[in-house]
């Protein structure tokens, strides 16, 4: 067993050497979260928390969607082939596209359209230049778009797993062995052929991927929202809990992370804490009081077991404070988040990075340290204008 390790972990330092990664990283998108969480790795189950209104939704996509297509335009020797399973249970379909072609324009010409401008919505229609300019990247969207597997109709658990499980039957096989004995390995298709009394004598063993360097993301966008549904073991209706308990841990951890090696990701929102400010005796403002811990996980405290990364988003702009962790909010308003590690098995956690934000075009970007910031970074922040440090 322990040869076994080994030769593994003789076979990652080698992919390092040879310029190969072992995970999808953060270090182009996220440089700074990446010496704490490296980036998308297999096999692992992340947690994406905040309150409501935070963009939670945005910093998901950042991160999960976007992080590896960026990945492969600024490394084309990587070519990490990878697949994002996206179960919409707030946007639609159409929104969600619409959001990529916003973030497209502002990566690929710095231009900032919101999605309310793109769809007309406003008193004047979109303009025509940016129609052109949408044409002319009609091969990047296809080509960002062809990662990912959107759903915006199945909302249930046992519907979303077996849409996954059944994208993992097209990409490996599955095996059973016998519960009791030595006997042989069968294949998903004879093991569905038994008899149900015959079933019962046999146990999952394992998955084998016909490309075992591919990714596969899976992500839930939120899992406060999932309906309930009826257990037919059971014999009655799951509660929301028990809903959200069974997708992260018997979907996601006993099956797609540990047999698959698959990647989850949670959206989770946290419950509103009172968004005044608080205050002490001294009549100081007390701002830890409402920064983001687990906690505060809405509906079920229970998910957070299961992921081995847990990261949070917090507005200290909703809080009319002056200053956070060095930085002028007085002037930077609602450009500026932290991103926190609430959880991180193998790794640092407590950790916060203050990042800048712009919801129109769901970009973020890490701040500069606090005595780095001058007025012209200040300036640049309020004005929108702060732009990718990358271009693809």
């Amino acid at each position: 067993m322990i040869q076994k390790r080994i030769q593994e972990l003789k076979k990652l330092r080698q992919n390092r050497i040879e310029g190969k990664v072992n995970c999808i990283p953060f270090t182009d998108t996220f440089p700074k979260l990446s010496q704490y969480v490296p980036g998308i790795i297999k096999g692992y189950i992340y947690h994406n928390v905040a309150m409501s209104g935070v963009s939670k939704t945005q910093f998901t996509k950042y991160t999960f969607i976007w992080t590896p297509y960026i990945y492969n335009k600024l490394h084309p020797e990587s070519k990490i082939d990878y697949k994002i399973i996206i179960f919409l249970l707030e946007e639609s379909e159409e929104e969600f596209i619409d959001s990529a072609i916003c973030t497209m324009l502002f990566l690929k010409f710095n231009i900032r359209v919101d999605p309310v401008e793109l769809t007309s919505l406003r008193d004047n229609p979109v303009s025509s230049d940016i129609l052109d300019k949408i044409e002319s990247i009609q091969d990047d969207l296809n080509e960002f778009l062809s990662h990912c597997v959107i759903n915006d109709s199945v909302s249930n658990i046992t519907g979303m797993y077996k849409l996954c499980r059944s994208i993992a039957n097209e990409q490996g096989k599955h095996y059973w062995i016998p519960l009791i004995g030595e006997g042989d390995e069968i294949t998903a298709e004879e093991y569905e052929s038994l008899t149900p009394e015959v079933k019962k004598t046999y146990k999952y063993s394992r998955y084998q991927a016909n490309n075992p360097e591919q990714y596969n993301i899976v992500i839930v966008d939120n899992l406060n929202l999932l309906p309930e549904e009826y257990d037919s073991n059971l014999k009655r209706t799951l509660t929301l809990i028990e809903v959200m308990d069974k997708w992260c841990y018997s979907y996601c951890r006993r099956q797609m992370t540990r047999h698959w090696n698959w990647i989850c990701c949670q959206v989770q929102q946290l419950a509103n804490a009172d968004e005044a400010q608080q205050f002490n005796y001294k009549g100081e403002s007390i701002i830890a009081k409402v920064r983001p811990n687990l906690s505060m996980l809405a509906d079920s405290k229970k998910t957070q077991r299961h992921s081995l990364v847990i990261m949070w988003l917090f507005a200290p702009d909703r809080y009319e404070v002056e200053e956070y962790a060095g930085y002028n909010v007085e002037v930077m308003r609602d450009t500026i988040r932290t991103v926190g590690i609430a959880k991180n098995r193998k790794g640092m956690a407590n950790v916060e990075i203050p990042v800048y934000f712009d919801g129109a075009v769901n970009f973020f970007r890490e701040l500069p340290l606090p005595k780095e910031m001058n007025n012209d970074t200040y300036r640049k922040c309020v004005n929108r204008e702060i732009k990718p440090g990358f271009k693809i």
